[in-house]
């Protein structure tokens, strides 16, 4: 299933894909091993059972740079057949949940929590779009083994995310 995927992935990009610059998008076994190595290390870190990690890598390492267009195209396609076999997977091997006290679940993706108090802000309103770009971050740091670039014109709320990602974990979070 992982290899019919890659193989879609790679026959979308050389036909219908474009990233947010309009290029076609490369993807080279590099790409693949990034999203099989982002689910190891999501699933070894109790983050996501095995099955949503390999979607989550595939969409981590994949789709992150695509335009919304062919970011759907491609959630439609390529995760849509990677989802229906992790299902038939899950019907026959059920995986138990590792969440605990040391994780905080945001956005379905079981972050490490740090050594504060987790908060909850009433006053962070959390419309389909920020939830949307919550779960990307989430999604982007669940591993904790990539640094995250965030880009966005001034007041989009990037600072905003990450503070309210780091009070949700409850880690500090250091603006420098």
């Amino acid at each position: 299933a992982v290899v019919d995927a890659y193989l879609l992935a790679r026959d979308l990009a050389d036909k219908a894909l474009a990233d947010g610059a309009g290029e076609r998008p490369r993807y080279s076994l590099r790409t693949l091993a990034r999203a099989l190595a982002y689910a190891r290390d999501a699933t070894a870190a109790g983050a996501l059972p095995p099955h949503r990690a390999v979607v989550e890598g595939f969409r981590a390492a994949f789709a992150t740079m695509l335009d919304a267009s062919s970011r759907a195209l491609f959630e439609q396609q390529v995760l849509q057949q990677l989802e229906q076999t992790g299902a038939k997977a899950r019907q026959a091997a059920s995986h138990a949940s590792r969440a605990n006290a040391d994780r905080v679940d945001i956005c379905g993706f079981s972050l490490a929590r740090g050594p504060l108090q987790p908060e909850k802000d009433a006053t962070f309103i959390v419309t389909p779009h920020v939830e949307a770009s919550l779960a990307a971050l989430a999604r982007a740091v669940v591993t904790r083994r990539f640094p995250v670039l965030l880009q966005g014109p001034t007041s989009a709320g990037k600072t905003s995310l990450v503070e309210h990602l780091a009070r949700r974990t409850g880690h500090r979070c250091v603006r420098i």
